[in-house]
């Protein structure tokens, strides 16, 4: 199971460009602007299965598997792998190497050791933290949440009496499907 443990601090675009995008000159829809912003951001990330601004997840197990796999995109670091032990205490495991290249990134026993055993029917008893995202956000990424945005605002129900009908832009995920993990 994972879990966001911290969302990311900021967007992939501000209030202020995608006013501009949107040729939005006042205040008064900032905060409308800033949720489709989130919401398209969201639904890329979802379709992607990547993480594109930093942020924290956790990955929980009752038990180590052979191999612990790690999704949402680049994985860039791995604050810790914690288990509870026999006794029922929150141990660290340190003996651990991990594959941050491939996606999904991966966590094995480093050579000569083995996962630690756990405590019997404990749910989650494994937990690892780690952080996802990029330093700077993909340029088809920026131009696919535009795409979204200006659809949202400009299509703000699902269906409008006396127009016709239209389907989210299959532009913004042509634009990320080279990115899409699985």
């Amino acid at each position: 199971m994972f879990r966001l443990k911290t969302a990311p601090a900021s967007e992939p675009i501000t209030v202020t460009q995608a006013k501009v995008f949107l040729k939005v000159t006042n205040t008064a829809e900032d905060a409308l602007i800033l949720n489709m912003i989130k919401a398209a951001t969201k639904y890329l990330e979802d379709y992607t299965n990547r993480s594109f601004v930093t942020q924290t997840w956790e990955y929980y197990a009752d038990e180590f598997p052979e191999e612990i796999e790690l999704y949402f995109g680049s994985v860039a670091s791995i604050t810790h792998v914690k288990y509870y032990n026999d006794a029922g205490v929150l141990t660290a495991f340190t003996n651990f190497q991990s594959d941050l290249v491939s996606n999904p990134a991966r966590l094995t026993p480093s050579p000569d050791y083995t996962w630690p055993s756990v405590q019997l029917s404990r749910v989650n008893a494994v937990v690892v933290e780690y952080i996802t995202g990029a330093a700077a956000v993909d340029s088809r990424v920026i131009d696919a949440i535009y795409l979204l945005l200006g659809h949202i605002y400009a299509n703000r129900q699902d269906v409008v009496v006396g127009h016709q009908v239209v389907k989210m832009p299959q532009g913004s995920e042509w634009l990320v499907s080279s990115l899409k993990l699985f």
